[in-house]
Protein backbone atom coordinates (compact mmCIF):
# COMPACT_ATOMS: atom_id res chain seq x y z
CA UNK A 1 0.00 0.00 0.00
CA UNK A 2 1.16 3.55 -1.48
CA UNK A 3 1.96 6.01 1.34
CA UNK A 4 -0.52 8.40 0.15
CA UNK A 5 -3.41 5.73 0.19
CA UNK A 6 -2.27 5.56 4.01
CA UNK A 7 -2.70 9.60 4.38
CA UNK A 8 -5.94 9.24 2.22
CA UNK A 9 -7.90 6.51 5.18
CA UNK A 10 -9.53 8.43 8.15
CA UNK A 11 -8.70 8.15 11.67
CA UNK A 12 -9.41 5.62 13.48
CA UNK A 13 -12.51 6.09 15.97
CA UNK A 14 -11.38 7.26 19.05
CA UNK A 15 -7.79 7.51 18.10
CA UNK A 16 -7.65 11.55 18.93
CA UNK A 17 -9.01 10.78 22.78
CA UNK A 18 -12.67 11.52 24.18
CA UNK A 19 -14.48 14.62 23.78
CA UNK A 20 -17.03 15.34 26.47
CA UNK A 21 -19.70 17.46 25.65
CA UNK A 22 -21.41 19.90 28.52
CA UNK A 23 -24.52 21.71 28.14
CA UNK A 24 -27.59 21.99 29.40
CA UNK A 25 -30.62 20.35 27.77
CA UNK A 26 -33.74 20.38 30.26
CA UNK A 27 -36.83 22.28 28.95
CA UNK A 28 -37.50 24.69 32.24
CA UNK A 29 -41.72 25.89 33.04
CA UNK A 30 -42.71 29.40 32.94
CA UNK A 31 -42.14 29.28 36.72
CA UNK A 32 -38.25 28.54 36.26
CA UNK A 33 -37.24 31.03 33.89
CA UNK A 34 -35.39 34.59 34.65
CA UNK A 35 -37.68 37.55 34.94
CA UNK A 36 -36.35 39.24 31.90
CA UNK A 37 -36.72 35.51 29.93
CA UNK A 38 -39.61 34.11 27.64
CA UNK A 39 -40.71 30.67 27.38
CA UNK A 40 -40.29 30.80 23.56
CA UNK A 41 -36.78 31.84 23.88
CA UNK A 42 -36.18 28.90 26.06
CA UNK A 43 -37.50 26.59 23.98
CA UNK A 44 -36.03 28.16 20.69
CA UNK A 45 -32.44 27.85 22.73
CA UNK A 46 -33.33 24.26 23.62
CA UNK A 47 -34.21 23.40 19.73
CA UNK A 48 -31.18 25.06 18.65
CA UNK A 49 -28.67 22.96 20.58
CA UNK A 50 -30.65 19.79 19.90
CA UNK A 51 -29.67 20.86 16.19
CA UNK A 52 -26.32 21.59 17.20
CA UNK A 53 -24.07 18.82 19.14
CA UNK A 54 -25.07 15.72 16.65
CA UNK A 55 -23.93 18.08 13.71
CA UNK A 56 -20.41 18.47 16.02
CA UNK A 57 -20.93 14.96 17.64
CA UNK A 58 -21.09 13.84 13.57
CA UNK A 59 -18.01 15.66 12.44
CA UNK A 60 -15.70 15.42 15.39
CA UNK A 61 -16.61 11.07 15.04
CA UNK A 62 -15.12 11.78 11.42
CA UNK A 63 -11.95 12.80 12.73
CA UNK A 64 -10.93 10.49 15.11
CA UNK A 65 -13.00 11.89 18.38
CA UNK A 66 -15.03 9.54 20.60
CA UNK A 67 -17.52 11.80 21.89
CA UNK A 68 -20.24 11.75 24.97
CA UNK A 69 -22.81 14.04 24.97
CA UNK A 70 -25.11 13.77 28.53
CA UNK A 71 -28.23 13.68 27.11
CA UNK A 72 -30.27 14.74 29.96
CA UNK A 73 -29.55 16.96 33.16
CA UNK A 74 -30.26 14.75 36.20
CA UNK A 75 -32.41 15.74 39.07
CA UNK A 76 -31.37 16.18 42.26
CA UNK A 77 -31.40 12.63 44.09
CA UNK A 78 -31.65 10.86 40.85
CA UNK A 79 -30.14 7.73 39.77
CA UNK A 80 -26.21 8.89 38.67
CA UNK A 81 -25.14 7.86 35.26
CA UNK A 82 -21.62 6.26 36.55
CA UNK A 83 -20.46 6.55 32.42
CA UNK A 84 -20.82 10.19 33.08
CA UNK A 85 -18.52 10.01 35.70
CA UNK A 86 -15.94 8.10 34.17
CA UNK A 87 -16.22 10.50 31.20
CA UNK A 88 -15.46 13.76 33.15
CA UNK A 89 -12.89 12.33 34.47
CA UNK A 90 -11.01 11.15 31.49
CA UNK A 91 -11.61 13.02 28.53
CA UNK A 92 -9.27 14.63 27.00
CA UNK A 93 -11.18 17.72 25.80
CA UNK A 94 -14.27 19.07 26.97
CA UNK A 95 -16.38 21.38 25.25
CA UNK A 96 -18.94 23.62 27.30
CA UNK A 97 -22.22 24.97 25.55
CA UNK A 98 -23.28 27.95 27.29
CA UNK A 99 -26.32 29.60 26.48
CA UNK A 100 -28.23 31.23 28.87
CA UNK A 101 -29.84 28.73 30.56
CA UNK A 102 -26.06 27.29 31.39
CA UNK A 103 -24.58 30.38 32.98
CA UNK A 104 -27.03 29.14 36.37
CA UNK A 105 -27.15 25.54 35.77
CA UNK A 106 -26.28 23.75 38.94
CA UNK A 107 -25.74 20.40 36.80
CA UNK A 108 -23.26 22.02 34.37
CA UNK A 109 -21.66 24.16 37.09
CA UNK A 110 -20.84 20.55 38.97
CA UNK A 111 -19.39 19.52 35.63
CA UNK A 112 -17.60 22.00 35.15
CA UNK A 113 -15.83 22.45 38.35
CA UNK A 114 -14.52 18.71 38.09
CA UNK A 115 -13.12 19.73 34.95
CA UNK A 116 -11.37 22.47 35.91
CA UNK A 117 -10.06 21.09 38.95
CA UNK A 118 -8.46 18.33 36.33
CA UNK A 119 -6.86 21.13 34.38
CA UNK A 120 -5.54 22.72 38.02
CA UNK A 121 -3.93 19.18 38.66
CA UNK A 122 -2.06 19.21 35.06
CA UNK A 123 -4.05 16.31 33.57
CA UNK A 124 -3.91 16.49 29.81
CA UNK A 125 -7.30 17.94 29.27
CA UNK A 126 -8.63 21.03 27.16
CA UNK A 127 -11.41 22.96 28.24
CA UNK A 128 -13.11 24.74 25.69
CA UNK A 129 -15.66 27.23 26.39
CA UNK A 130 -18.34 28.23 23.61
CA UNK A 131 -20.27 31.20 23.90
CA UNK A 132 -24.16 30.47 21.91
CA UNK A 133 -27.01 32.72 21.60
CA UNK A 134 -25.29 36.27 22.37
CA UNK A 135 -23.97 35.47 25.39
CA UNK A 136 -20.74 37.38 26.18
CA UNK A 137 -17.33 37.10 28.07
CA UNK A 138 -18.87 39.47 30.81
CA UNK A 139 -22.19 37.21 30.86
CA UNK A 140 -19.88 34.03 31.81
CA UNK A 141 -17.24 35.83 33.99
CA UNK A 142 -20.62 37.48 36.45
CA UNK A 143 -22.05 33.92 36.37
CA UNK A 144 -22.14 31.06 38.88
CA UNK A 145 -20.90 29.06 36.33
CA UNK A 146 -18.01 31.21 35.31
CA UNK A 147 -16.86 33.03 37.78
CA UNK A 148 -16.86 30.23 40.90
CA UNK A 149 -15.38 27.54 38.55
CA UNK A 150 -12.69 30.28 36.91
CA UNK A 151 -13.98 28.59 33.33
CA UNK A 152 -14.07 32.55 32.38
CA UNK A 153 -11.04 32.62 32.56
CA UNK A 154 -10.05 30.43 29.27
CA UNK A 155 -10.18 31.47 25.96
CA UNK A 156 -13.75 30.84 24.73
CA UNK A 157 -15.36 30.35 21.43
CA UNK A 158 -17.08 33.37 20.38
CA UNK A 159 -19.07 31.83 16.92
CA UNK A 160 -19.14 34.48 13.71
CA UNK A 161 -22.81 34.58 13.70
CA UNK A 162 -24.31 36.16 16.88
CA UNK A 163 -28.05 34.93 16.51
CA UNK A 164 -28.47 30.93 16.95
CA UNK A 165 -30.87 29.56 14.14
CA UNK A 166 -31.28 27.20 11.82
CA UNK A 167 -29.31 29.51 9.35
CA UNK A 168 -26.11 29.56 11.45
CA UNK A 169 -25.87 26.26 13.02
CA UNK A 170 -23.52 24.53 10.64
CA UNK A 171 -21.09 27.38 10.40
CA UNK A 172 -21.07 27.55 13.99
CA UNK A 173 -20.60 23.55 14.68
CA UNK A 174 -17.55 24.07 12.15
CA UNK A 175 -15.90 26.74 14.10
CA UNK A 176 -16.37 24.30 16.93
CA UNK A 177 -14.93 21.38 16.03
CA UNK A 178 -12.57 23.94 14.36
CA UNK A 179 -11.43 25.35 17.74
CA UNK A 180 -10.96 21.58 18.90
CA UNK A 181 -9.23 20.18 15.84
CA UNK A 182 -6.73 22.86 16.73
CA UNK A 183 -6.41 22.50 20.43
CA UNK A 184 -6.86 19.09 21.21
CA UNK A 185 -4.19 17.29 22.80
CA UNK A 186 -1.89 14.47 20.95
CA UNK A 187 -3.11 11.07 22.49
CA UNK A 188 -1.49 8.07 20.83
CA UNK A 189 -2.48 6.47 24.51
CA UNK A 190 -3.91 7.36 27.52
CA UNK A 191 -2.04 10.05 29.09
CA UNK A 192 -0.73 9.58 32.78
CA UNK A 193 -2.80 11.94 35.15
CA UNK A 194 -3.17 12.33 38.84
CA UNK A 195 -7.18 11.95 38.52
CA UNK A 196 -6.20 8.79 36.41
CA UNK A 197 -3.65 7.66 38.86
CA UNK A 198 -6.62 7.94 41.94
CA UNK A 199 -8.85 6.04 39.93
CA UNK A 200 -6.32 2.83 39.48
CA UNK A 201 -5.71 2.84 43.05
CA UNK A 202 -9.15 2.54 44.23
CA UNK A 203 -10.20 0.03 41.01
CA UNK A 204 -7.22 -2.31 42.07
CA UNK A 205 -8.32 -2.26 45.75
CA UNK A 206 -12.01 -3.52 44.68
CA UNK A 207 -10.68 -5.42 41.11
CA UNK A 208 -11.05 -8.89 43.13
CA UNK A 209 -14.53 -8.21 44.21
CA UNK A 210 -17.33 -10.05 41.97
CA UNK A 211 -20.52 -7.99 40.64
CA UNK A 212 -22.46 -8.39 42.47
CA UNK A 213 -20.53 -7.58 45.42
CA UNK A 214 -19.50 -4.21 43.77
CA UNK A 215 -23.06 -3.93 43.37
CA UNK A 216 -23.68 -3.27 46.94
CA UNK A 217 -21.41 -0.32 46.73
CA UNK A 218 -22.61 1.19 43.64
CA UNK A 219 -26.37 0.86 45.55
CA UNK A 220 -24.99 2.78 47.87
CA UNK A 221 -23.81 5.33 45.26
CA UNK A 222 -27.37 5.66 43.81
CA UNK A 223 -26.11 4.35 40.50
CA UNK A 224 -28.06 3.88 37.72
CA UNK A 225 -29.06 -0.03 37.66
CA UNK A 226 -29.34 -0.12 33.90
CA UNK A 227 -25.78 1.96 33.30
CA UNK A 228 -24.37 -0.33 35.89
CA UNK A 229 -25.26 -3.13 33.71
CA UNK A 230 -23.97 -2.11 30.62
CA UNK A 231 -20.25 -1.08 32.35
CA UNK A 232 -17.60 -3.36 31.44
CA UNK A 233 -15.08 -1.47 34.15
CA UNK A 234 -17.44 -1.86 36.91
CA UNK A 235 -14.70 -0.98 40.07
CA UNK A 236 -13.62 1.71 37.44
CA UNK A 237 -17.26 2.96 37.61
CA UNK A 238 -17.34 3.09 41.59
CA UNK A 239 -14.27 4.75 41.73
CA UNK A 240 -15.06 7.59 39.47
CA UNK A 241 -18.74 8.17 40.95
CA UNK A 242 -16.97 8.37 44.33
CA UNK A 243 -14.41 10.85 43.04
CA UNK A 244 -16.97 12.93 41.00
CA UNK A 245 -20.08 12.70 43.83
CA UNK A 246 -21.14 15.83 46.30
CA UNK A 247 -22.82 13.36 48.33
CA UNK A 248 -19.65 12.29 50.06
CA UNK A 249 -21.29 10.27 52.85
CA UNK A 250 -22.54 7.94 50.22
CA UNK A 251 -18.71 6.98 49.70
CA UNK A 252 -18.75 5.70 53.49
CA UNK A 253 -22.17 3.76 53.07
CA UNK A 254 -20.46 2.34 49.90
CA UNK A 255 -17.35 0.67 51.82
CA UNK A 256 -19.35 -0.02 54.73
CA UNK A 257 -21.07 -2.26 52.48
CA UNK A 258 -18.02 -4.27 50.76
CA UNK A 259 -14.88 -3.48 53.29
CA UNK A 260 -15.55 -6.66 54.84
CA UNK A 261 -15.00 -8.78 51.65
CA UNK A 262 -11.03 -6.72 51.32
CA UNK A 263 -8.26 -7.79 52.36
CA UNK A 264 -6.68 -5.81 55.06
CA UNK A 265 -4.20 -3.87 52.91
CA UNK A 266 -6.74 -3.61 50.16
CA UNK A 267 -9.23 -2.00 52.73
CA UNK A 268 -6.48 0.66 53.73
CA UNK A 269 -5.51 1.97 50.50
CA UNK A 270 -9.71 2.08 49.52
CA UNK A 271 -10.25 3.92 52.67
CA UNK A 272 -6.97 6.21 52.87
CA UNK A 273 -8.04 7.02 49.17
CA UNK A 274 -11.52 8.28 50.02
CA UNK A 275 -11.60 9.83 53.37
CA UNK A 276 -10.33 13.52 51.55
CA UNK A 277 -13.68 13.16 49.14
CA UNK A 278 -15.50 15.40 51.59
CA UNK A 279 -13.76 17.94 50.45
CA UNK A 280 -15.20 20.84 48.10
CA UNK A 281 -13.41 20.48 44.17
CA UNK A 282 -13.47 23.85 44.27
CA UNK A 283 -11.59 24.62 47.43
CA UNK A 284 -8.98 21.52 46.00
CA UNK A 285 -8.55 23.26 43.04
CA UNK A 286 -8.30 26.70 44.95
CA UNK A 287 -5.41 24.73 47.56
CA UNK A 288 -3.38 23.61 43.66
CA UNK A 289 -3.81 27.14 41.99
CA UNK A 290 -2.14 29.24 45.27
CA UNK A 291 0.61 26.02 45.56
CA UNK A 292 1.78 27.41 41.68
CA UNK A 293 2.11 30.74 42.20
CA UNK A 294 5.22 32.93 43.19
CA UNK A 295 7.39 31.63 46.17
CA UNK A 296 6.06 34.40 48.70
CA UNK A 297 2.46 33.73 47.48
CA UNK A 298 2.34 30.44 48.69
CA UNK A 299 0.14 30.86 51.47
CA UNK A 300 -2.92 29.54 52.41
CA UNK A 301 -5.36 29.01 55.49
CA UNK A 302 -7.91 26.69 56.62
CA UNK A 303 -10.99 27.36 58.80
CA UNK A 304 -10.12 24.03 61.11
CA UNK A 305 -8.27 23.34 63.90
CA UNK A 306 -8.30 19.67 63.12
CA UNK A 307 -5.13 19.00 61.18
CA UNK A 308 -6.40 15.74 59.94
CA UNK A 309 -8.87 17.76 58.46
CA UNK A 310 -6.48 20.14 56.98
CA UNK A 311 -4.25 17.22 55.72
CA UNK A 312 -7.64 15.98 53.97
CA UNK A 313 -8.07 19.46 52.11
CA UNK A 314 -4.24 19.40 50.66
CA UNK A 315 -4.43 15.39 49.81
CA UNK A 316 -7.77 16.17 48.00
CA UNK A 317 -5.85 18.52 46.31
CA UNK A 318 -3.06 16.36 45.27
CA UNK A 319 -5.00 12.94 45.05
CA UNK A 320 -2.68 11.29 47.51
CA UNK A 321 0.04 11.95 45.17
CA UNK A 322 3.55 11.02 46.07
CA UNK A 323 4.78 13.72 44.24
CA UNK A 324 3.57 15.79 46.74
CA UNK A 325 4.88 16.09 50.05
CA UNK A 326 2.19 17.07 53.17
CA UNK A 327 4.02 17.64 56.59
CA UNK A 328 3.06 18.59 60.05
CA UNK A 329 4.43 21.46 61.94
CA UNK A 330 4.21 21.90 65.56
CA UNK A 331 1.90 24.20 67.39
CA UNK A 332 2.81 27.42 67.51
CA UNK A 333 1.30 29.33 70.26
CA UNK A 334 1.04 32.66 71.15
CA UNK A 335 2.53 33.18 74.64
CA UNK A 336 5.67 30.98 73.41
CA UNK A 337 9.30 32.82 72.06
CA UNK A 338 8.69 33.35 68.16
CA UNK A 339 12.16 32.21 68.12
CA UNK A 340 11.68 29.21 70.11
CA UNK A 341 8.79 28.63 67.69
CA UNK A 342 10.39 28.88 64.31
CA UNK A 343 13.31 26.88 65.69
CA UNK A 344 10.95 23.85 66.42
CA UNK A 345 9.28 24.17 62.66
CA UNK A 346 12.87 24.69 61.75
CA UNK A 347 13.66 21.07 63.43
CA UNK A 348 10.39 19.37 62.26
CA UNK A 349 10.49 20.24 58.48
CA UNK A 350 14.49 19.46 58.13
CA UNK A 351 14.21 16.25 59.52
CA UNK A 352 10.88 15.62 57.93
CA UNK A 353 12.74 16.39 54.23
CA UNK A 354 16.33 14.47 55.52
CA UNK A 355 17.73 17.99 54.72
CA UNK A 356 21.17 18.98 56.91
CA UNK A 357 20.82 21.79 59.63
CA UNK A 358 23.98 23.26 57.69
CA UNK A 359 21.73 23.94 54.13
CA UNK A 360 20.88 26.85 53.51
CA UNK A 361 17.58 27.95 51.94
CA UNK A 362 18.82 27.81 48.22
CA UNK A 363 19.54 24.10 49.29
CA UNK A 364 16.77 23.60 51.18
CA UNK A 365 14.40 24.64 48.11
CA UNK A 366 16.29 22.54 45.80
CA UNK A 367 16.27 19.46 48.05
CA UNK A 368 12.52 19.83 48.63
CA UNK A 369 11.52 19.63 45.28
CA UNK A 370 14.05 17.31 43.91
CA UNK A 371 11.42 14.48 42.31
CA UNK A 372 8.59 16.37 43.97
CA UNK A 373 6.00 18.64 42.69
CA UNK A 374 5.43 20.92 45.37
CA UNK A 375 5.66 20.48 49.42
CA UNK A 376 3.03 21.88 51.81
CA UNK A 377 3.64 22.35 55.36
CA UNK A 378 0.48 22.15 57.89
CA UNK A 379 1.21 24.39 60.99
CA UNK A 380 -1.46 25.71 63.37
CA UNK A 381 -1.11 29.38 65.15
CA UNK A 382 -3.31 29.92 68.53
CA UNK A 383 -3.69 33.44 69.98
CA UNK A 384 -1.40 35.03 67.50
CA UNK A 385 -1.84 38.61 66.33
CA UNK A 386 -1.43 40.11 62.92
CA UNK A 387 2.19 41.31 64.04
CA UNK A 388 3.41 38.10 65.23
CA UNK A 389 1.69 36.06 62.11
CA UNK A 390 3.72 38.41 59.95
CA UNK A 391 7.21 37.44 61.34
CA UNK A 392 6.06 33.86 61.20
CA UNK A 393 5.08 33.75 57.53
CA UNK A 394 7.73 36.25 56.29
CA UNK A 395 10.82 34.09 58.23
CA UNK A 396 9.27 30.69 56.79
CA UNK A 397 9.06 31.80 53.64
CA UNK A 398 12.66 32.94 53.91
CA UNK A 399 13.84 30.24 55.07
CA UNK A 400 12.00 27.80 53.24
CA UNK A 401 11.05 29.40 49.54
CA UNK A 402 8.43 27.34 47.53
CA UNK A 403 6.86 25.10 49.98
CA UNK A 404 3.28 26.47 50.53
CA UNK A 405 2.13 27.34 54.45
CA UNK A 406 -0.96 26.40 55.33
CA UNK A 407 -2.09 27.73 58.78
CA UNK A 408 -4.61 26.46 60.28
CA UNK A 409 -7.15 28.33 62.72
CA UNK A 410 -10.44 28.05 64.36
CA UNK A 411 -11.45 30.72 62.16
CA UNK A 412 -10.47 32.92 59.50
CA UNK A 413 -9.57 36.73 61.02
CA UNK A 414 -8.64 39.66 59.72
CA UNK A 415 -5.10 38.59 60.32
CA UNK A 416 -5.05 36.47 57.45
CA UNK A 417 -6.31 39.37 54.97
CA UNK A 418 -3.75 41.46 56.30
CA UNK A 419 -0.99 39.28 56.30
CA UNK A 420 -1.56 38.02 52.17
CA UNK A 421 -3.32 34.60 53.57
CA UNK A 422 -5.76 33.26 51.15
CA UNK A 423 -8.71 31.41 52.98
CA UNK A 424 -9.11 28.04 50.66
CA UNK A 425 -12.15 26.89 51.84
CA UNK A 426 -14.38 29.87 52.61
CA UNK A 427 -17.83 27.09 52.96
CA UNK A 428 -16.14 25.33 55.65
CA UNK A 429 -18.45 26.82 58.10
CA UNK A 430 -19.35 24.77 61.39
CA UNK A 431 -21.81 22.58 59.77
CA UNK A 432 -19.50 21.35 57.53
CA UNK A 433 -16.91 20.66 59.68
CA UNK A 434 -18.86 18.70 62.22
CA UNK A 435 -19.95 16.47 58.93
CA UNK A 436 -16.47 16.32 57.87
CA UNK A 437 -15.50 15.51 61.07
CA UNK A 438 -18.07 12.58 61.72
CA UNK A 439 -17.61 11.30 58.01
CA UNK A 440 -13.73 10.86 58.76
CA UNK A 441 -13.93 9.37 62.07
CA UNK A 442 -16.88 6.86 61.17
CA UNK A 443 -14.81 5.69 57.48
CA UNK A 444 -11.67 5.29 59.59
CA UNK A 445 -13.03 2.85 61.84
CA UNK A 446 -13.83 0.68 58.78
CA UNK A 447 -10.35 -0.12 59.28
CA UNK A 448 -10.51 -0.29 62.78
CA UNK A 449 -8.62 3.29 63.44
CA UNK A 450 -10.14 4.96 66.49
CA UNK A 451 -10.53 8.69 65.68
CA UNK A 452 -12.61 11.08 67.76
CA UNK A 453 -15.07 13.33 66.61
CA UNK A 454 -13.94 15.81 68.80
CA UNK A 455 -10.06 15.27 68.52
CA UNK A 456 -8.20 18.08 66.90
CA UNK A 457 -5.58 15.59 66.19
Amino acid sequence: MTASVLEDEPPRPGSRGLVFVSHTSREKGHAELATEDTLARHLHRKKYLKQLIPLVEGQLQARGFDVWVDRQDLPVGGDVDQMICEALQLCEVAIVLVDRDALTANYMRREVGILMFRRAVHDVIEVIPVLLGGVTDKDLAESPLGAETGLHALLPVRPTALKANAKTVSGTGAEIVAAIDARAPSCTAPADSLTRRWLEEVEYALSELPPEMLWRAAEKLALDRTAWLRSRHKPRAIAATMLAGEQFQNNYLALRAIIRFLDEGRADLAVDQVLPLWVDVDAARLVMEISEQPADERLLGIATRAYRLGDNVVKRATLLSDDYIVLRLPDVVGDSPLEEAMADCDRTLREALNLSFSDTAEAISADAFDGNLGVYALVRLSHFGDESTAYFVREFQARYPGITLVLLAEHPNATWTRTGVVNAYDRLDHKTEMEARKYVSRTSMLVNRNILVDSDE
